[in-house]
C-alpha cells in the first residue's frame, strides 16, 4: 500500500492504473461498442451513482431485451421463410423474374439455400441452450452427521438471515469457498436453483472458526439477498449464463464436425449476452458483493470479518507457494510423496505469518489489478466499506494489529468444525493427489538421482587429468545440484585451463569469486557474458550486488541497465516466438524429428472430421539456431454460417489437449479468413503434412524441442499456441 492512498469511490477502485472518467456524457445503448471494458463498466457506475432507479429500469429492460432477442429473431427469420415467396410475387421489381420459370425457381432456391441452414442452425443454438444441463461443482458430499457443528451454525445463520439453508455442503480439496445455485439435471437454464456449498479443505486449515464463521456469513448472505435484492438477481442471471456457456464449449469439445454446430451457436450466443452484461450489471454486482460483506460483518463482528479476508489472501498466497517449493524439495530425495504430505501442509497453514511472508503478499496485492468481470471489489476497498481508514502503511500496521490476522491459530476450522472427517478426507485427496503428480514426481527424483550418482563417480584427486570439457561441465552441474557449487569450482578452473572462453564455467567462477569478495571475478563475468548471452541476467545481478556492497552505486547501474535492455530484447524475441501471423516468413521443417511428424499425424487422425489439411513448417526468428520454431498449421473445415473465429479457437483447444500431441510445436488454425496466411503455407515446398503424401517431410533429429501447455490466442486474426521457452537439460546455477 503506498505511504497515501486516496480514498475511493465505493464500487470502483481507482489506483492510479484507471484513467478518470471522460468529462462529457455518453449514451448507454443496448448494444454499447466501448473502446475497453473498464471505460464501459466506468460508465455504467457513474449512471448508477447519479440515477439509481432509471438504472435499475433500464437494466431491466437491457437484460430482458436481450434474453428475449433469440426467439424475437428466430421468430422473424420464421416469417420471411413463410412470407418470401409471396414477397417475391407481388413485388414490382422482382415480377419480371418471377414471371420466367427458371429464374424463378432459380432465385428461390438460391435464397433458401442459404436462409434455411442459417435459420436452422440458429435454431438448433437456442433449443440446445435449453436443453443443455448446467456443470455443477465438484466435491466430496459430508452429511450432518458427519460435520454437526458445520451444519449447526449454517441452520442458525440461515435463520437469523431468514432464508432456508444449503441443499448441499461439499468439501474440495481446492482453495475455494462459494455458493451454487445452479440448477441439477437437463434442461438446467429453466430449472430451479440447487443451492450447494462449496468448502475447500485447505482454506478451513488456514482459518480460525470465528474466521470461517464470517466467511459463511458472506455466502449465506448472497442466498438471503438472491431473490430480495436488485444485485442478488443480477448476480443470478450472470452466475447462470456463465454456466451455460462453460457447458457448450465442454460438449462442443468433445463431438466431430457436425453435431458440433449447436454447441458453438448456443455458445456464440450465449457469449454475445454475457458480452454486453458484463459492463452493465457492474454497479449492481459491486453493490451487491458490498451488501454481503455488510451483512458478514453485522453476524460474525467487523474485525473477524477484516481478519478473515486479510487471513484467507495472505495464505492463500505464501502457504500456496511455500508447499510447492516444499514439494520440488521433497522430490529430488524421495522417489513419492511422503504419506503425511498434507498433514505437514495443514499443520504449516495453522502456524505463525512471518513480517517477510506478509511484505511479500503486500507487494503483490499493490500491483494486483481490478478485474472487472469479478463481481468482488479490490480487497482495500472491501475493508474501507468495512469502515477501517486506509489511507497509508501505519493504517494497515494498525488493522493488522486489531484484526490479528497473521497469528497462529488455536484451532483450526477445520478441526473445529468437521473434527474426524477432516483427517478422512484429507487422506482422499491426497491419494488422489499423488496418483495424479506421481509420475512428475518420480521424473524429478530419477534426474537429480542421475546427478547423485554422476557426482559420487567424480574423483576430485583425478581432475587435473580430465581433459573432456563436456563430461567435466555435465559433472559439475551434478556436484554443484548435489552437494555444494563451491565444491564444483576445481572441475570449473580446469575446463578454463582448457578452454578460458568457456560460459558456464566463467559464470560459476566469477559468481564465486565475488561472493568472496575478489574483484577479478567481474573479468570472469564480462567472458560468461560474451560467450554466453543467457548469463547476462545472473552476471549481471550478481555484479551488482558486488558492486553496492563496495558502495560503487553508479557502476552497479550500469550492470542493472544492461541486464533491462537484455530483458526486454528477450522479451521482444519470446513474443515474436510465441504467436504466428501473416507476415511471418516460413522455411521448410527439414530437420523436425521423424517421431514428431508421425506423432503430429497420428493427433490429425484423431480429428479428421474437422481438418481439411495440415502443413508443417519452420518459422524463420532472429536468433532460432538450435532452438527452431516449428509450426503446425491446420487449414480447418468450415461451414458458411459459423462464427470462423469461435471454431477456431474450439479446434485450438481440441487439438492442444491431446495427450500425444509432441513437444515443441506451435499449433496454428487458419480457415477462410485467414486466405493470406494459408496461402504462404501452401507454397513452403514439402509442408503439407496432412492428408499424407508419399515424399518424406522431415529428417531424424535425436533431441526434440520442448514444450509447456498451450494457450489459445489471436493474431492477425488466428488462433495459434504459443511455444515455451526452452528449458535446460539439468539444474543448473
Amino acid at each position: 500500500m503506498s505511504s497515501a492512498r486516496p480514498n475511493t469511490a465505493p464500487l470502483l477502485r481507482r489506483s492510479g492504473k484507471m484513467p478518470q472518467p471522460p468529462a462529457q456524457r455518453r449514451r448507454m445503448t443496448l448494444y454499447p461498442h466501448p473502446e475497453t471494458l473498464e471505460q464501459a463498466c466506468r460508465r455504467a457506475h457513474e449512471f448508477a451513482a447519479r440515477f439509481p432507479v432509471l438504472y435499475r429500469w433500464r437494466l431491466t429492460l437491457q437484460a430482458t431485451a436481450l434474453l428475449l432477442f433469440p426467439f424475437f429473431w428466430l421468430a422473424f427469420m420464421g416469417l420471411v421463410t413463410v412470407i418470401f415467396p409471396a414477397a417475391f410475387r407481388e413485388s414490382e421489381f422482382l415480377h419480371p423474374l418471377y414471371a420466367e420459370p427458371f429464374l424463378r425457381w432459380l432465385l428461390l432456391g438460391a435464397v433458401y439455400a442459404s436462409w434455411i441452414p442459417m435459420a436452422g442452425l440458429y435454431l438448433a443454438g437456442v433449443l440446445r441452450a435449453l436443453v443443455l444441463p448446467l456443470p455443477q461443482p465438484e466435491g466430496t458430499r459430508v452429511s450432518e452427521a458427519e460435520a454437526p457443528r458445520l451444519f449447526r451454525v449454517l441452520k442458525d445463520m440461515a435463520r437469523s438471515l431468514n432464508v432456508p439453508p444449503p441443499d448441499e455442503v461439499l468439501l474440495s480439496p481446492e482453495h475455494v469457498l462459494y455458493v451454487s445455485r445452479l440448477p441439477q439435471g437437463r434442461a438446467g437454464i429453466l430449472r430451479a436453483g440447487h443451492v450447494t456449498l462449496v468448502l475447500g479443505l485447505p482454506l478451513l486449515e488456514e482459518l480460525s472458526p470465528q474466521q470461517l464463521r464470517a466467511l459463511l456469513a458472506h455466502e449465506l448472505a448472497h442466498l438471503a439477498t438472491h431473490g430480495r435484492r436488485f444485485g442478488g438477481r443480477v448476480l443470478a442471471l450472470r452466475e447462470r449464463l456463465a454456466a451455460l456457456a462453460s457447458a457448450a464449449e465442454a460438449s462442443a469439445l468433445t463431438r466431430d464436425y457436425w453435431t458440433r454446430l449447436p454447441d458453438e451457436a448456443c455458445l456464440d450466443m450465449v457469449d454475445g449476452i454475457v458480452r454486453r452484461l458484463t459492463a452493465m450489471t457492474f454497479p449492481a454486482a459491486r453493490q451487491h458483493e458490498t451488501e454481503a460483506d455488510a451483512i458478514a460483518a453485522a453476524i460474525a463482528g467487523r474485525d473477524f470479518a477484516a481478519s478473515a479476508l486479510l487471513r484467507q489472501r495472505i495464505a492463500a498466497s505464501t502457504f500456496g507457494r511455500q508447499f510447492r517449493d516444499d514439494c520440488m524439495r521433497m522430490a529430488q530425495d524421495m522417489p513419492a510423496p511422503p504419506a503425511d504430505l498434507f498433514d505437514r501442509r495443514a499443520e504449516l497453514a495453522a502456524g505463525k505469518l512471518s513480517e517477510a511472508q506478509i511484505h511479500t503478499w503486500l507487494r503483490a496485492e499493490m500491483d494486483h489489478k481490478d478485474d472487472l468481470a469479478q463481481s468482488h471489489p479490490p480487497l482495500w476497498d472491501r475493508l474501507r466499506m468495512m469502515g477501517y481508514a486506509l489511507e497509508g502503511l501505519d493504517d494497515f500496521r494498525a488493522l493488522m494489529e486489531q484484526s490479528q490476522p497473521h497469528c497462529e491459530l488455536g484451532e483450526t476450522a477445520a478441526r473445529f468444525f468437521l473434527g474426524d472427517t477432516a483427517e478422512r478426507l484429507r487422506g482422499e485427496f491426497f491419494a488422489e493427489w499423488a496418483r495424479l503428480q506421481s509420475s512428475d514426481w518420480r521424473a524429478r527424483f530419477e534426474t537429480y538421482e542421475s546427478l547423485r550418482n554422476t557426482a559420487a563417480g567424480w574423483n576430485p584427486a583425478a581432475t587435473s587429468s580430465m581433459d573432456d570439457v563436456a563430461d567435466m561441465w555435465q559433472i559439475a552441474v551434478a556436484v554443484g545440484n548435489t552437494r555444494n557449487w563451491r565444491d564444483a569450482l576445481p572441475l570449473a578452473q580446469r575446463i578454463l585451463e582448457i578452454q578460458p572462453e568457456h560460459g558456464d564455467a566463467n559464470l560459476l567462477t566469477g559468481q564465486l569469486m565475488l561472493e568472496d569478495g575478489d574483484a577479478v571475478g567481474l573479468e570472469a563475468l564480462e567472458r560468461a557474458m560474451a560467450a554466453m548471452p543467457n548469463a547476462i541476467p545472473a552476471a549481471c545481478a550478481t555484479a551488482a550486488r558486488f558492486l553496492d556492497s563496495r558502495t560503487n552505486a553508479e557502476a552497479a547501474a550500469v550492470y542493472r541497465r544492461r541486464a533491462d535492455e537484455h530483458r526486454e530484447a528477450e522479451e521482444l524475441l519470446a513474443e515474436e516466438r510465441r504467436h504466428v501471423r501473416a507476415t511471418d516468413a516460413f522455411v521448410p521443417a527439414e530437420s523436425c524429428p521423424a517421431a514428431v511428424v508421425s506423432a503430429l499425424r497420428q493427433v490429425l487422425d484423431r480429428h479428421a472430421s474437422h481438418v481439411r489439411a495440415a502443413y508443417l513448417m519452420r518459422k524463420r526468428v532472429a536468433g532460432d539456431e538450435g532452438r527452431p520454431v516449428y509450426v503446425l498449421g491446420i487449414e480447418r473445415r468450415t461451414f458458411l454460417h459459423e462464427k470462423a473465429t469461435l471454431s477456431d479457437r474450439l479446434l485450438l483447444e481440441r487439438i492442444t489437449r491431446e495427450a500425444g500431441l509432441p513437444r515443441g510445436v506451435a499449433v496454428c488454425v487458419g480457415s477462410r479468413a485467414n486466405r493470406r496466411l494459408l496461402e504462404k503455407w501452401r507454397a513452403v515446398t514439402g509442408s503439407l503434412l496432412w492428408p499424407v503424401m508419399e515424399q518424406t517431410l522431415c529428417a531424424p533429429a535425436p533431441v526434440a524441442p520442448p514444450l509447456l501447455r498451450s494457450t489459445s490466442a489471436s493474431a492477425g486474426r488466428t488462433a495459434h499456441a504459443p511455444l515455451p521457452s526452452p528449458a535446460t537439460p539439468a539444474p543448473t546455477k
